[in-house]
């Protein structure tokens, strides 16, 4: 009889190895479901290590005027070799070439060009006389990865509201979930106040155009644009 308890404190102690084991590896498959989302997340900070020829003489431009950029005799061939030149129904008048449209924003009303980590450069404009519709163009210097976003009037409503069309343009996949933090704080900047300050405008809509053509539709917040009750630029200085 005195190997009764024996055999119920063999038991017992069996039970709790076998929850140890269970809960050691509940708790190895979190912390592999947490290096692989952190891997996923990082993965998505940044563009892919090579999309297009470097063009580190955009750096040059820093805290120049987009108009000087739009005018360097290498800017037709960046464009051309870095943005689509496949026509696109995405501008009210009709298809158009997003490569050569670029043109027409950084050579009208420009802002300064800007540099972030001394990788990226955003160069951002609107056509004269209508800054009611503006562009900018977003370039990585060392992988050659590319943008052009432009931000044009819907003149229709939906289901957000109404208000201007982000169109984005890329030379590497692009979805909600792996545009590039850079890029992100980027548009958020830029759609915080266009190249006019007396035009605020709002992003209702967002498309991707990617390199194939395909489109992906998201919301303003998948791309941080700027939305009412946002700070923007000039209440900032205000305060």
């Amino acid at each position: 009889m005195k190997s009764l308890p024996t055999l119920a404190t063999a038991l017992l102690l069996l039970n709790g190895m076998a929850g140890c084991k269970w809960h050691a590896s509940q708790t190895h498959s979190s912390a592999e479901a947490s290096h692989t989302q952190a891997a996923e997340s990082a993965a998505a900070s940044v563009p892919p290590a090579h999309v297009a020829e470097p063009a580190p003489w955009l750096l040059s431009y820093a805290g120049k005027a987009s108009n000087d950029l739009e005018a360097d005799k290498r800017f037709p061939a960046f464009l051309r070799s870095h943005i689509s030149s496949k026509p696109v129904n995405y501008w009210v008048e009709g298809p158009s070439v997003p490569s050569k449209d670029v043109r027409d924003f950084l050579g009208g009303l420009g802002d300064d060009v800007q540099t972030m980590e001394n990788r990226y450069v955003v160069a951002s404009g609107c056509p004269l006389h209508d800054c009611t519709e503006n562009a900018m163009l977003w370039a990585d210097t060392v992988t050659g990865a590319t943008v052009y976003a432009a931000s044009l009037e819907a003149h229709t409503t939906s289901e957000h509201g109404h208000g201007n069309h982000l169109w984005i343009f890329s030379n590497f996949p692009l979805s909600a979930g792996t545009l590039p933090t850079a890029l992100l704080t980027a548009i958020g900047s830029w759609t915080q106040q266009g190249s006019d300050p007396d035009y605020q405008t709002i992003i209702s809509d967002a498309t991707i155009v990617e390199p194939s053509g395909a489109q992906i539709e998201l919301t303003p917040a998948d791309v941080h644009a700027w939305q009412p009750g946002m700070p923007t630029r000039s209440n900032e200085q205000k305060g």
